[in-house]
């Protein structure tokens, strides 16, 4: 049984503003990229197959920053 209420994901989105059409706001059902937490301050590592098609995303060397201010929040947090 799915619960009407939202999740942690859906409640952090929908608090902050993005310029962008991103794909946390795209999703609207509080379903995130993968991105991991490396303890780097304004960015994650991008975990998604399609690095290279994200507005957000920063290559450099072989892998794949976030930069997206909604989803490092979101990672931050959920790592407290």
């Amino acid at each position: 049984m799915q619960s009407n209420s939202p999740n942690k994901a859906e409640t952090m989105t929908g608090d902050l503003n993005c310029g962008r059409d991103c794909h946390c706001h795209k999703a609207g059902d509080g379903v995130l990229c993968k991105a991991e937490d490396i303890g780097l301050e304004t960015f994650l590592v991008c975990l998604e197959r399609n690095s290279r098609e994200c507005d957000f995303s920063i290559g450099f060397g072989n892998l794949f920053f976030c930069s997206s201010p909604i989803r490092i929040s979101v990672g931050k947090a959920s790592k407290e």
